[in-house]
């Protein structure tokens, strides 16, 4: 009974004019590029020999959860890749209202900057944090001429 009852609730709503079935979702770009960077990107942050040098405290970490240097590369390695690939649509929808103005180009400039927006507020303080120079520790002297020369 309440499969059929769904089902007429479903018929009712959608306009008679619009046949029942699926719609189809084109990928959009940037999620490709977004995919190929995603790993290379973790891979080079991971990689970096600056974070032994680097300390997580923060008086703030339990609201943002960004307690080990582990959790300072996965919001990056999350985050970053995610505003660059909707960067790569966001430029394909510009180009698009240019030439045509459409609304449909709006819309999807207003979403991807709402995208954009969330990814950027998870990894604010991650990138606020490593920019203060007090929170990473004075490479030794020995080391500092091996990596600059």
């Amino acid at each position: 009974m309440r499969k059929l009852e769904a089902e007429l609730y479903n018929q009712a709503k959608r306009p008679p004019n619009k046949p029942a079935g699926t719609y189809s979702f084109k990928r959009r770009a940037g999620v490709d590029h977004e995919a190929t960077m995603r790993p290379r990107f973790r891979r080079r942050i991971e990689s970096l020999h600056c974070w032994t040098e680097f300390q997580p405290e923060s008086e703030f970490a339990e609201e943002n959860q960004l307690r080990t240097v582990v959790n300072y590369i996965s919001a990056l390695a999350l985050h970053l890749p995610e505003i660059y690939g909707e960067t790569i649509n966001m430029d394909r929808s510009v180009k698009k209202f240019s030439e045509s103005r459409a609304s449909s180009a709006v819309a999807e400039i207003q979403v991807g900057l709402a995208h954009i927006a969330h990814h950027a507020s998870y990894c604010h303080f991650a990138l606020e944090t490593l920019s203060e120079e007090w929170r990473w520790r004075p490479l030794p002297e020995h080391t500092r001429r091996i990596l600059i020369g």
